[in-house]
């Protein structure tokens, strides 16, 4: 099975973050976001408009040690609608 590639789409200002703290941790520039996945091949941090329905930013998280992806991201705060997009090899048992 291919991976289907997807390109990061931002006007934000990116940084590496940390992995210390796994889920959305606000920051006073903006937040802190980071999931762990042992199997990923890539992960993704998806921002949405204030009702959810729109997607505004697409950036890609750097995998750091302990396979956690992480990313700083200035300008989101609270009550920021957002998700995780993992992508790789779906293969159940």
């Amino acid at each position: 099975m291919a991976i289907m590639a997807i390109a990061t789409i931002t006007s934000r200002r990116v940084s590496p973050g940390e992995d210390t703290s796994l889920g959305a941790t606000l920051t006073p520039e903006g937040g802190n976001f980071a999931v762990f996945s042992c199997n990923a091949a890539a992960v993704f941090l998806d921002l949405f408009d204030e009702f959810g329905a729109t997607l505004t930013d697409r950036i890609e998280l750097r995998r750091g040690s302990n396979d956690v992806f992480h990313a700083h991201v200035d300008g989101v705060g609270a009550g920021q609608q957002y998700g995780f997009r993992a992508l790789g090899e779906y293969a159940p048992k």
